[in-house]
C-alpha cells in the first residue's frame, strides 16, 4: 500500500516534534525564579524545566514577603546561581547550589541580576550606591573585593568572547530604558538601541545574547500609562556591532522576533537565548489571563511553546538557560597554549561571520542584483560553518 506524501510529512513532522521535545533530548534546560503574593514555599522560588515542560522541578523554596532573583547557570551546567533577598533584613544574598538543588550555600551579599561571564572567571551583577543600580564585577568564586565599573545599568549579561557587556539603562534624555554595550571593565559605554524616542512609557531591557554574538533579544515594553497604542511588550533581536566596525557597516538591523504571532499584544518579557542559539526563553502574560514561561524559535513569528504556568499573580520572572553539563568552559581554568589558540581562531571566524552578514545585509539594502545576494549568502554559509567549527574545537581544548 502506497502512503501519500501528506502522511508521510506528517509523521516526520510528529517525529521531530517527539525528538525536540522527548525525556533527554533536549539537554538545555530553562530556569526561572517565581515570586507570588502566597506565603507558601511551595510557590516561590528557582524552577527548572525541559523546554518542552518535562523534569519540572522546584529547586529552591522561600515564604512571602522574601523571594529568591534570577538564576543563572555556571557555564560548566552544574550550578545555578540566584539572589535571595529577606526583607526583613532587606539583605539580598547571592547563593550557589547545584542543578538538582542541593547543597545550596552562599556567596557574598548586595547582588541582584547577577550572570557567570564564558569562562566562569567573573561574575557580573548590579548593586545599589546612592541609590543608583551599579554595574559591578568579582571573582566567579565570589570572593574577594567587588570592582565597581560606575556605569548605571541593570540586567548586566556578557558577550559570548567575554569582552563586552550589554545592560540596560536610561539614556539620560527622559525616556525609558535603551539597551547599552560596554567593555568588560567599563569603558567605552556606547548606546546600541534607540526604542524610545524620548518616551518615558516605552522600555528597552533584559538583554541577552546569541551564542555566536551576532545579534542581541531584549524586551521592548510599551506602558499602559501616556501613550494612544496598545500596550503590551515583543521580543526584539538587534544586530551586535563589531568592536572593530567598518565605515560601510550597515545599521544594526532591529527586528521583532513576536511579529506575526497570533495574540501579539501581550507581554513577552524576560528573554534568553538558549545556550545551542536554536531557541528563545521568556516569561508572557497572555491575552486570555494566563502566564507562564514559554519558548520559541529564534526566528520570526514563530509559534511559543508553553514551558509551565505560573500563579496568575506572579511578579515578572527571569527566564535563563542551564546549558548540557560540560558544554561550558571549566570555571576558574588556565587556558592552554592550545586553547588561547583556539580562542583567537574563533573570534577571527566570528569577525568574518560578522563582516559576511553586514555585506549581505548592506546589499538587500541597495537592491543589489539576485546573483550578488545569492552570491554573499553563499559567503555567510561559508562563514557560519567556519564559525561553528572554531567553536567546536575551542569548546574541545578550552
Amino acid at each position: 500500500m502506497r502512503t501519500s506524501t501528506a502522511v508521510v510529512a506528517s509523521l516526520l513532522t510528529a517525529c521531530a516534534v517527539f525528538m525536540l521535545f522527548a525525556p533527554g533530548a533536549a539537554a538545555d534546560r530553562v530556569i526561572w525564579d517565581q515570586s507570588t503574593n502566597s506565603v507558601t514555599p511551595d510557590s516561590r522560588g528557582i524552577f527548572i524545566a525541559e523546554p518542552g515542560g518535562l523534569g519540572f522541578k522546584q529547586l529552591s523554596f522561600t515564604s512571602s514577603p522574601d523571594w529568591h532573583g534570577p538564576p543563572a547557570g555556571t557555564p560548566d551546567g552544574k550550578q545555578i546561581m540566584y539572589t535571595d533577598r529577606v526583607s526583613s533584613t532587606g539583605v539580598a544574598t547571592l547563593r550557589l547550589m547545584d542543578a538538582d538543588g542541593k547543597n545550596d550555600k552562599p556567596l557574598f551579599e548586595d547582588a541582584y541580576d547577577a550572570e557567570y561571564s564564558p569562562d566562569g572567571s567573573k561574575i557580573v551583577f548590579t548593586r545599589f550606591v546612592a541609590s543608583k543600580s551599579i554595574i559591578h564585577t568579582i571573582s566567579g568564586d565570589g570572593k574577594g573585593s567587588a570592582a565597581s565599573t560606575g556605569v548605571e545599568g541593570r540586567s548586566p549579561t556578557y558577550e559570548p568572547n567575554g569582552e563586552r557587556i550589554a545592560f540596560s539603562a536610561s539614556p539620560g534624555d527622559g525616556g525609558g530604558s535603551e539597551i547599552f554595550l560596554m567593555n568588560a571593565d567599563g569603558s567605552g559605554v556606547k548606546q546600541l538601541t534607540h526604542t524610545t524616542g524620548g518616551s518615558p512609557w516605552i522600555d528597552s531591557s533584559h538583554p541577552s545574547f546569541s551564542p555566536d554574538g551576532l545579534e542581541i533579544v531584549f524586551s521592548m515594553s510599551v506602558s499602559l500609562f501616556g501613550l494612544s497604542q496598545p500596550p503590551g511588550s515583543h521580543l526584539m533581536t538587534i544586530d551586535v556591532p563589531d568592536p572593530d566596525p567598518d565605515p560601510d557597516d550597515p545599521d544594526p538591523v532591529l527586528t521583532d522576533l513576536t511579529a506575526g504571532q497570533p495574540n501579539t499584544d501581550e507581554h513577552d518579557l524576560q528573554p534568553s537565548w538558549s545556550p545551542d542559539g536554536d531557541q528563545i526563553a521568556f516569561f508572557s502574560r497572555r491575552q486570555d489571563g494566563t502566564t507562564g514561561i514559554y519558548v520559541m524559535a529564534a526566528t520570526v513569528g514563530a509559534p511559543a511553546t508553553l514551558v509551565h504556568d505560573t500563579p496568575t499573580t506572579n511578579t515578572n520572572p527571569g527566564t535563563n538557560w542551564l546549558a548540557e553539563p560540560g558544554d561550558g568552559d571549566d570555571t576558574g581554568s588556565t587556558d592552554s597554549a592550545a586553547c588561547k589558540n583556539a580562542k583567537k581562531k574563533l573570534k577571527a571566524a566570528q569577525k568574518k561571520l560578522r563582516k559576511a552578514n553586514a555585506a549581505l545585509r548592506k546589499a538587500k539594502k541597495k537592491g543589489a542584483s539576485q546573483a550578488k545576494i545569492k552570491r554573499l549568502k553563499k559567503q555567510v554559509k561559508q562563514a557560519k560553518k567556519k564559525f561553528k567549527q572554531a567553536k567546536r574545537k575551542k569548546n574541545k581544548v578550552c
